[in-house]
């Protein structure tokens, strides 16, 4: 491995881990796969060369014409049979791709869960820059979620005490990582919008007393209020996104006689176009990290209604780019029908949510921190 004394750039090496058991292929399917490599795209032209480590197959190799030339797809290439073996195993696949990793001089890891096979990197080659990345923090989730909360503590724990950089995606996280864990250097880069791509396009028809969601279907999006909030009004819902509670959904749905289209999943080079179909999106969580499905909508001028909840109201500002309702269904009613009847007196609104994203969360501007990060980190 060449030597870290470097203080060009561009004569380094990145290896980037995916999150602990997703590959290539299952971002394709879910829709994520064009908006999750687009900053490795960029980031591709600061470095010599990208290691794109996934946990999938060798037909992870065939999104290869997806990504610039110097990124070079390394898939893990063993099939799990069980879930849970995916934590063991990201302890395992630094040793099982070693040739790839030695040529490495930065390791970084898109979230929490994975990011123990980076203690593995640095205990084999301490020159190796370890950098951690997680877009929400996974053991409050893990609380609230009665779920995985001790191990989600202990590699938390492990991961902060030997990485090198940290990132995370609000101010809120890292007050939190810092009073928990006291890493060793830690900054703000907040979840990304490409606000080329996500914009108004005011000239499109729009659909009328419908409303729009996006996301996972699933307990923590507190969808079930969302749809009493509906009932007994006009206002019909659409859902992009799946998940365990589809069926059930669609039950309650019946039950409150609420008019509901499940849309299923999109890819996310889609989603700009859909997006600008409707005036409002609602995003009813009980909790959030940085959810990325607001900050397209907002880039993208709709009028957006976000509940009380950390995460969420650290974008939302209440009757300033959005509105902010409490999570139950009776305020969300409120919320809901206070914006289909004012639509078209809240121009300003959309104007600052799609302000308040060029000046916050553009892609090209936290590819820029992550770079002088990167560089600053070199020089001393």
């Amino acid at each position: 491995m060449n030597s870290n004394n470097k203080k060009n750039l561009k004569d380094y090496n990145l290896g980037f881990f995916m999150t602990e058991g997703l590959s290539l292929e299952r971002w394709y399917e879910i829709g994520m796969f064009h908006r999750e490599i687009e900053p490795y795209n960029k980031l591709a032209k600061h470095f010599n060369k990208i290691y794109f480590f996934t946990y999938g197959n060798n037909k992870d190799k065939e999104f290869n014409k997806y990504f610039e030339s110097n990124i070079e797809i390394v898939p893990l290439g063993i099939k799990i049979p069980f879930i849970p073996l995916n934590f063991l195993i990201a302890f395992l696949f630094p040793l099982l791709k070693y040739n790839y990793i030695k040529k490495c001089h930065f390791i970084k890891f898109n979230q929490m869960k994975g990011s123990q096979a980076g203690v593995i990197v640095k205990k084999i080659n301490k020159k190796i820059i370890f950098v951690s990345r997680s877009g929400y923090v996974w053991s409050l989730f893990a609380q609230k979620k009665n779920k995985y909360f001790k191990i989600a503590k202990f590699i938390e724990k492990l991961v902060y005490k030997n990485c090198d950089i940290s990132f995370v995606a609000s101010s809120s996280d890292k007050r939190y990582i810092e009073k928990e864990y006291n890493p060793n250097k830690i900054d703000v880069i907040p979840n990304f919008i490409n606000i080329d791509k996500f914009k108004s396009d005011r000239g499109v028809e729009k659909y009328q007393n419908r409303i729009l969601f996006v996301g996972r279907l699933n307990k923590q999006k507190n969808l079930f209020a969302l749809m009493e909030a509906l009932k007994g009004t006009e206002v019909g819902l659409d859902i992009i996104g799946s998940g365990e509670l589809k069926d059930e959904l669609e039950g309650r749905a019946k039950k409150f006689e609420v008019k509901i289209n499940f849309l299923g999943n999109f890819p996310n080079s889609e989603l700009p176009v859909l997006l600008n179909r409707y005036e409002i999106f609602v995003l009813p969580s009980h909790y959030e990290g940085t959810p990325k499905t607001l900050l397209e909508a907002m880039s993208c001028g709709l009028l957006c209604l976000a509940t009380n909840v950390e995460g969420s109201r650290d974008i939302v500002q209440d009757g300033i780019n959005g509105i902010i309702s409490e999570t139950d269904y009776k305020d969300l009613r409120g919320k809901i029908i206070y914006l289909v009847e004012n639509k078209n007196n809240l121009e300003d609104l959309r104007e600052k949510a799609r302000t308040f994203i060029e000046e916050n969360y553009s892609l090209d501007e936290q590819i820029k921190k992550e770079i002088k990060i990167y560089k600053d980190f070199i020089q001393n």
